[in-house]
This record gives C-alpha cells, structure tokens and sequence, in this order.
C-alpha cells in the first residue's frame, strides 16, 4: 500500500511538474501578446486556487468524507478544467513569432546568456525556497517560539498567504511602472525586512505583520523571473522554462527540509536567517531580472535582444 501511494505521488509530482513548466510558457506568450505585464496576476490566481482548494479539503473532512471521494473530486475537476481549456492554449511557435522574438542582434556572447539562464534559476531558487520556508514553518513558529495557540498559528501562513495573493494582482501595475529589475529588487529588500521581523519579534500580532511584509515583498518577485526566462529567446524557450522553474521548486521542496535540520541545531528563529540572507542576496541579483528580449510596453531601457544556442 505505501509503495503504491509512493509512485502515485511520484507520478502526480511529474505530472504537477511538467504542467507548471507548460503553462508558464503559455504565460510568457500570452503576456508577450497581452502587450502589458500581466504575470503576477496569473500568479495570484495560483494562490486563489490554493486557497479555494484548502478550503474545499476541509469541508469535506469536516463532512467526514473518505479520502477517495475528496481526492476524486479534485481529479474530475481538473479534467473538466483541462478538457475546456485546452482549445484556448497557443499553438507551438511558428517562424513568425521567432522572427518578432529573436532579433539580429547575434554578436551577443552565447556565454552572457548562459550566465544569465543560471543566474536567473540561481534567483528562483533562492527566492522560492524562502517562500517555502513560511510554507511549512510560519505556523509551528508561532505555536513554539510565541506560545501561540494552534488556533493562532495557522494565521501566521494565513497572513503570508493572503499577503501574496493580494500584491499578486497589483504587481503587474508596478512591474510596468518601474520595471521588473526594480521590483525584484525592491521586493526582496522587503521580504527580507519581514522575516528579520519574524526572526527578532516576541509578540504574537508584530509576527503576524512579519509575515505579512514577508509575503508583500516575494509575492512579486517570482512572476519577474519566469518573464525574463521566458524572452531569452523564443528558439528554445520551454527548455530555458524549465531550467528556471525546477530550479526554483527545488528550492520550495529544500526549504522547509534544510530549515529543519538547521532547527535542531540552532533553534527555528535562528535557522529563519538562512531565507533571510537569501532574500538579501536577491537583492544583489535582481539585475538579471531585465528582458534581454525587450518587451514593448516595457519602460526600462532596452537591451539587444539575443537568441539562444544550446
């Protein structure tokens, strides 16, 4: 029985995997259509379904449901899903949309993108490890290092969750306005402001604001990187896509583990410094976050546009 459950989750983790490489391709092209940034907001309806399907999870166990019937109910709605949504996905690209993409601008170093492609996994990886981190630990920190109820500690990745969502839907506004390198940024320098709150609070309500500030500063953050992977080059774009993204849900699964063993050493408060400095040294790499295939309503100066060879 637990080697079936073992493969089931492994197949459903591929498959998880495989899917989030795909449709933040089709995010990419459709944002490059779409004309304006709208990545963020793609995101925030990611967190919406969290949220939605937590939410449905704990209905029907409070209906005392077997798990057959709550985990088949998730299954036929994402077919349903999948089934009506599937003649809106764009098709592989054509000659026409490389050519828009991929400009003549050969005499870039093939090894400045390459650079570019691990600094940017190198990022995701950082980054989402630290939302990890408040994943898996914001609520246990609350409940042993503040004397919070568990009541009370959930709220704490309520308050991230919520954080997250919400900037999520208006971050598209600000990428726009300022640029995404600014937004990378500006919003790692503040994530890492919340969790040095969370590090350093002993108060259940200034936690709950750490973790708060913490979601508002990564909540923008991730959709930058995925955009910019995205407009390397449109040659190979889905593999410049998956590169990214597994590295950074490499860092989401890493997180809360390396958090763990950091704990049992140190303590949870002082192992929560490790996503601090991450978030600090996103601040540092936030340049890479700039499209080198430059979009047009973008405001930030612009950038020769490369292609990629594998």
């Amino acid at each position: 029985m637990r080697g079936g459950v073992g493969i089931a989750l492994f197949v459903l983790g591929f498959g998880e995997g495989a899917v989030d490489v795909s449709k933040n391709d089709q995010a990419v092209r459709v944002e490059r259509d779409w004309n304006k940034p709208i990545m963020s907001s793609l995101h925030a309806f990611f967190s919406v379904g969290a949220v939605v399907g937590a939410g449905v999870g704990a209905m029907m166990q409070s209906f005392d449901l077997h798990l057959f019937w709550s985990l088949g109910f998730g299954a036929v709605v994402v077919l349903g899903v999948m089934g009506a949504s599937i003649r809106y996905l764009l098709p592989p690209s054509g000659p026409g949309e490389i050519e828009a993409v991929v400009s003549a601008a050969e005499d870039v170093p093939v090894r400045d993108v390459r650079r570019r492609i691990v600094a940017l996994a190198a990022l995701a990886f950082f980054l989402m490890l630290a939302e990890g981190v408040a994943h898996d630990w914001s609520a246990l920190h609350a409940v042993q290092d503040i004397d919070a109820s568990e009541a009370a500690g959930s709220l704490a990745f309520g308050a991230f969750a919520l954080a997250m969502t919400i900037d999520r839907l208006f971050a598209d506004r600000v990428s726009h306005r300022i640029g995404p390198v600014r937004v990378v940024r500006y919003g790692s320098a503040i994530a890492a402001g919340g969790m040095l709150i969370v590090i350093t609070s002993t108060m259940y309500p200034v936690t709950l604001a750490g973790w708060l500030v913490f979601g508002l500063g990564l909540s923008g953050t991730v959709p930058q990187l995925f955009t910019a992977a995205g407009n390397l080059g449109a040659k190979n774009q889905g593999q410049v896509m998956a590169r990214v993204v597994s590295a950074g849900y490499v860092g989401l699964l890493a997180g809360p583990a390396v958090i763990g063993w950091i704990s049992h050493h140190t303590g949870l408060s002082t192992a929560f410094f490790l996503p601090f400095v991450l978030c600090l040294a996103g601040t540092l790499l936030a340049r890479n976050a700039a499209p080198l295939a430059p979009r047009p309503y973008s405001r930030v100066d612009p950038v020769p546009r490369v292609s990629i060879r594998a």
